[in-house]
């Protein structure tokens, strides 16, 4: 990423109001979601080179831990005894390996899925020499289910926060020595087995676990693009996104296979299927593949674009020792979906906004709408994307949060119950100005939004509304309103219950759905 020196230019327009009333309110899960939106929960795929901090771990580390990881790949039985100072464990599980050399597989041979001619068929992956380290069992059989249920039982009552599945593959995945795939035979019905059967028993499996662990958290390792020409369409894949919490995406953006464009291999298409995942009620880890400045910065852009607060963003490399600083950011509420914006994608935030440039592109160079800080603390006022990076940007002086006023919302008891009604003050800054009335009215509260930049004569001003619940800013409600002659803007908010709000309002250039 290139970055050029700062000018002064227009800032983006915010300011704030607080109403205070007697009672709390009651946010809904979607804005509980935006409000988080801005916020990294990071994910951490611990291996054996992270044993060196967690096997004779100290008080500050583990605060450290804690406080950093929202979640981490572990691995029973070596973190059980650690389960007890860092609960959020997910246990890695692998779905349908049977592992060559153990004691468990040479006790159930008729589990190993096998070709035409007899011969043992494996998960085609790390094969060397014409064998391969898992074989593939035979998910049709029910025996090897439930076995793998009962492990998996005894293995989150550990203390575990949840599973980590891996291979959960809804296209075939199996193999010979080679890695050649291989078609097994049924042994349900002597055939080769067909990829429609393989998808139904798959779908089976995880919903069978779904079942048999209910509360815990369950992550499916799988390929987005499952499903043949189908893809998520597909009944099965369907039916196994359902069956899960999280879809993991492994190298995530990073995955050299991605393209520009539209196409059925483009990153639009990926950031699409985690539209769909969200919208069935599951959310997504972004897996970073690349632990490069850039590649990681790449998969956070990426990230912001699309979060909604509940989901993850991974990578395998950090450790007290070289901690990215950039997955502490809070950009705050997210002010709506990403959007094409000078040939990028772009997603603007309270404080802050994501840039990514897709694969394949050229390098774009924009000018940003105010002074903003890079992740490594430049300040700047234009970035150059080259093709597949991206940039987490945040304000200066953060939009929002350089004024604040109460504005007392009441009610007077009289006959005729009639509401009276409050007007706020007016504030200035970044060259917008904002009023703030409020009105109280039988069952709740009505407020007026009214306000005019000094600068810009288009576009639309994101305003939102948020409650005080529980010591935190939940949004309670959010609109877009545009820009009329001479720079104004109103909105009304209606039907707010007694409580304590503030209303923030941010300046966002004119935008639209990626095309």
């Amino acid at each position: 990423m290139l970055i050029s020196r700062p000018r002064m230019i227009g800032v983006v327009a915010s300011m704030a109001a607080v109403i205070a009333g007697g009672a709390s309110m009651a946010a809904s899960a979607r804005a509980l979601s935006t409000a988080a939106a801005g916020t990294v929960k990071f994910v951490a795929y611990t291996g054996s080179s992270f044993d060196r901090f967690t096997s004779n771990s100290t008080p500050a580390f583990r605060a450290w831990m804690n406080g950093k990881f929202w979640r981490a790949e572990v691995f029973s039985p070596y973190f059980d005894d650690k389960t007890s100072w860092y609960p959020h464990g997910w246990a890695y599980r692998d779905l349908y390996a049977l592992y060559r050399d153990s004691a468990y597989t040479a006790a159930h041979p008729n589990w190993i899925l096998r070709d035409a001619a007899g011969n043992r068929l494996y998960i085609p992956w790390g094969c060397s020499g014409g064998s391969c380290p898992q074989y593939a069992a035979d998910i049709g059989a029910q025996q090897f289910r439930r076995a793998w249920i009962a492990e998996a039982k005894a293995e989150v009552a550990k203390g575990y926060a949840g599973l980590l599945i891996d291979d959960v593959n809804l296209d075939f995945r199996v193999g010979d020595g080679a890695e050649q795939f291989v078609d097994p035979i049924d042994p349900n019905t002597g055939q080769p087995m067909t990829e429609r059967a393989w998808r139904g028993y798959m779908a089976t499996f995880v919903e069978e676990i779904r079942q048999a662990l209910p509360g815990v958290e369950l992550v499916h390792n799988s390929i987005w693009y499952a499903g043949g020409p189908e893809r998520d369409n597909n009944q099965s894949v369907r039916r196994e996104i359902a069956s899960a919490d999280y879809i993991n995406l492994e190298r995530g953006v990073n995955d050299a296979g991605l393209t520009g464009g539209r196409g059925e291999w483009s990153l639009q298409a990926l950031l699409s299927f985690i539209d769909r995942v969200h919208a069935a009620g599951r959310r997504v880890l972004l897996d970073g593949g690349d632990s490069t400045p850039g590649g990681r910065e790449y998969s956070l852009a990426s990230y912001f674009l699309v979060a909604t607060g509940e989901d993850g963003v991974g990578l395998g490399s950090m450790s007290p020792e070289d901690w990215w600083p950039a997955y502490d950011i809070d950009l705050g509420p997210a002010l709506g979906a990403r959007a094409s914006w000078e040939g990028l994608l772009r997603r603007d935030f309270a404080d802050g906004l994501a840039l990514v440039n897709e694969p394949q592109a050229p390098a774009r160079t924009v000018t940003l709408p105010a002074p903003m800080l890079t992740t490594g603390g430049a300040v700047v006022a234009r970035v150059t994307l080259g093709a597949g990076q991206g940039a987490v940007l945040r304000y200066v002086s953060p939009p929002g949060r350089q004024r604040a006023a109460r504005v007392i919302a009441h009610k007077r008891r009289h006959r005729s119950q009639r509401a009276r009604r409050a007007s706020g003050p007016r504030f200035r800054g970044h060259g917008v100005t904002l009023h703030v009335h409020t009105r109280a009215r039988r069952g709740g509260l009505e407020l007026f939004v009214s306000g005019r930049s000094s600068w810009a004569r288009s576009g639309l001003v994101a305003v939102w509304v948020q409650g005080r619940r529980h010591g935190t800013w939940i949004t309670a409600r959010s609109l877009r309103c545009p820009l009329h002659a001479g720079g104004r803007f109103d909105a009304t908010v209606s039907h707010l219950r007694r409580g304590r709000y503030r209303v923030r309002a941010a300046y966002s250039s004119p935008s639209r759905e990626p095309s």
